[in-house]
């Protein structure tokens, strides 16, 4: 979108304006849909691929992937928070465990 009052470019998703372009983030959506879907029909195996591998968003020629968002350090950032579920669960990788059961 372009922004004729500021004279500048404006990413947005949703109608909301971001800072950074976050398109290429926000098509991992159709991944959680798709696997979904797989599950749906038994397709256990090609669902853990799409997680791990990721199909929908790329970034710098590589595919952005659900399972390294379970895994990554960045979680840290959310510090009053991922201390909470990661005690609870007795796991720094509490999402990508009960994601994978």
């Amino acid at each position: 979108c372009y922004d004729k009052a500021n004279d500048v470019n404006v990413n947005t998703l949703a109608g909301f304006a971001a800072q950074n372009d976050v398109v290429a983030t926000s098509r991992l959506d159709m991944d959680i849909l798709l696997i979904g879907i797989l599950m749906e029909t038994n397709a256990f195996e090609a669902a853990e691929e799409i997680y791990t591998d990721g199909y929908n968003s790329i970034s710098q020629d590589s595919h952005r992937n659900l399972r390294d968002l379970a895994t990554s350090n960045n979680r840290r950032l959310v510090e009053d928070q991922f201390p909470i579920f990661r005690d609870f669960f007795n796991s720094d990788n509490y999402a990508h465990d009960i994601i994978l059961k």
